[in-house]
């Protein structure tokens, strides 16, 4: 399915916590982990491929901390981190260079997740500016659009 691709952009999830969406086995073990290292994987096996970027979370090199506890009581940042390696083995193994995004809570609509951005409807913006740094230190929310 990827012949021939220069690029592959990775962009999935699920809620962090429980509910109706994680019915079918929609869960962050399932989507976070194991879809992007299927994923990862299939990325080794093609020629030519030149980048990876994969959009995870703030949090998942800081999951003994507040808030990033709370939030990874279910094991979202652990699943995407599980994620995050598999790019870059597969990145190692194969060559292709690969970028890992990490926005804090998305917000502004489409509001699909039942929390409180959808409760409130935080519309946050990209008017607000978007921080860039390395590694896992950034704390805030990031407009869809921004992430995009």
């Amino acid at each position: 399915a990827l012949q021939g691709t220069a690029a592959v952009v990775i962009s999935v999830g699920t809620t962090a916590f429980p509910t109706m969406k994680w019915r079918g086995g929609n869960t962050p073990q399932a989507i976070d982990q194991e879809a992007v290292t299927n994923i990862a994987q299939s990325a080794r096996t093609v020629p030519g491929l030149k980048k990876v970027v994969l959009l995870t979370s703030v949090g998942v090199d800081r999951t003994g901390e507040m808030p990033f506890l709370i939030l990874n009581l279910f094991g979202v940042l652990d699943a995407k981190k599980a994620g995050e390696q598999a790019v870059v083995d597969a990145a190692v193994h194969s060559g292709f260079d690969y970028a890992i995004i990490r926005p804090g809570r998305l917000v502004g609509g489409p509001y699909t997740n039942p929390d409180v951005a959808k409760l409130l409807q935080v519309q946050g913006g990209a008017e607000n500016g978007v921080d860039v740094q390395p590694g896992d230190s950034l704390l805030g929310d990031c407009k869809r659009d921004a992430c995009a």
